[in-house]
């Protein structure tokens, strides 16, 4: 495997993350902190996504779209937009607020 081969493997698994972490916030109002936190936030959900895909698709599906990056990608991509839409419709719930504000205060 080439060099450039790992550098769009990162790509297909960061930029999803990327378009989680983006949309999440534009829908939210939300606003953008640092590079590192964005970029850790973007491997995070990139993560996500990727076991999420794997839980969805049947495991030969996924491993035929990643075979090509492009096909895995936008699959990746279209679920780390609507991940992030959804998360902020829920951001905006009073009892979602109300739940994420009672365990800031009771650690698990």
């Amino acid at each position: 495997m080439s060099e450039l081969d790992h550098v769009i493997n990162l790509f297909v698994f960061v930029i999803p993350g990327f378009i989680t972490v983006w949309s999440f916030r534009h829908f939210s109002g939300q606003k953008r902190e640092g590079e590192f936190e964005y970029f850790a936030l973007s491997v995070t959900w990139g993560l996500i996504l990727l076991l999420l895909f794997e839980l969805i698709v049947p495991h030969n599906k996924v491993v035929d779209s990643l075979k090509n990056p492009y096909a895995g990608g936008l699959s990746l991509l279209i679920m780390g937009f609507v991940l992030g839409w959804l998360g902020s419709l829920f951001n905006k719930e009073k009892w979602f607020r109300k739940f994420i504000d009672w365990s800031k205060n009771h650690h698990f």
